[in-house]
């Protein structure tokens, strides 16, 4: 399995994960109690935070293999001359 089909399983994981999470952070603060909010509230956070994460680890291997691409061609370069 390539790294980028790794990364769409993963992101998918994580669209479940982070529609389940919410939904169960709904349903606390759909309760009325105050203490079932807060904690409804703070599991509503824990989604984007992960989704955060997610996308600068995401964006982090992209770059980095950018950076591979652009070494490579330095070096054929450096070995034609």
């Amino acid at each position: 399995m390539t790294a980028r089909r790794v990364a769409l399983v993963m992101a998918g994981a994580f669209a479940v994960y982070a529609v389940l999470v919410a939904w169960r952070g709904w349903d606390f603060i759909a309760t009325g109690e105050p203490l079932a909010i807060g904690l409804g509230l703070a599991v509503l956070v824990l989604p984007l935070v992960a989704g955060w994460l997610v996308w600068r680890e995401v964006s982090f291997g992209f770059h980095m293999q950018e950076l591979g691409e652009r070494i490579e061609m330095v070096d054929e370069r450096s070995m034609e001359e």
